[in-house]
């Protein structure tokens, strides 16, 4: 078993715009100033399509992809 596909069950989506999410089909982790945010398809997909100021709405300083 790939060591990808073990990383991915054992996280669900914490997307702070959409908290009650779960989906497990993660695709990418965002650092939001000092915590790893895991994010599914769907919602990267949502969150990459829109302009986002995340400074206005979950008070961070700095995120990373």
């Amino acid at each position: 078993m790939e060591v990808w596909s073990l990383v991915e069950r054992q996280h669900q989506c914490r997307n702070p715009l959409k908290p009650n999410c779960g989906n497990k089909d993660i695709v990418v982790y965002l650092q939001v100033d000092q915590e790893c945010l895991p994010l599914c398809q769907q919602c990267w997909f949502s969150l990459a399509e829109t302009e986002i100021d995340w400074n206005k709405i979950i008070g961070c300083k700095k995120i990373v992809v």
